[in-house]
């Protein structure tokens, strides 16, 4: 245990017990599944379409451009052992009754703290919002993946 004593004070502050809290209150908050929607972009900042071979027959004979995919993402945390684990799951876009039965296009899981962690910035608020970078594939910095998320 980390402790401090004011000067000319005779009380100790547990300075573990005040970040043990912070986690509390956030791994609280954040830890659940999250539906949602996401989208990949240009370095230029333009949003990139699905490709066509993604996109349901319907919208296409709509003439409807599709930008986004479907996603869940489970996101529990450890309370004791500051971990984080963090899932993106993408859903292939349906029409109609086909949102019944959504077929995962792909899945990736990524943690933060503990063994095997390979997050380059992690950064939370006890409020529950966080933001965390990891590379993409073999630890490659050119290739990142921000993930981020702002809870009221």
């Amino acid at each position: 245990m980390i402790g401090r004593t004011d000067e000319g004070s005779n009380q100790s502050t547990d300075i573990t017990a005040e970040r043990n809290q912070g986690w509390l209150e956030f791994a609280s908050k954040v830890s659940g599944e999250w539906d949602g929607h996401g989208a990949d972009f240009t370095v230029e900042g333009k949003s990139i379409e699905l490709p066509e071979s993604f996109v349901p027959e319907a919208y296409r004979e709509w003439e409807v451009k599709v930008f986004d995919w479907q996603t869940q993402c489970p996101s529990p945390a450890q309370l004791e052992d500051f971990v984080l684990s963090y899932g993106l799951i993408r859903l292939l876009p349906t029409v109609g009754c086909e949102a019944d039965a959504a077929t995962i296009y792909s899945s990736v899981e990524r943690t933060v703290g503990g063994e095997g962690s390979n997050v380059f910035a992690f950064a939370y608020q006890s409020s529950g919002s966080y933001v965390a970078v990891w590379a993409d594939g073999d630890n490659d910095a050119s290739k990142i993946t921000r993930v981020g998320a702002l809870l009221d």
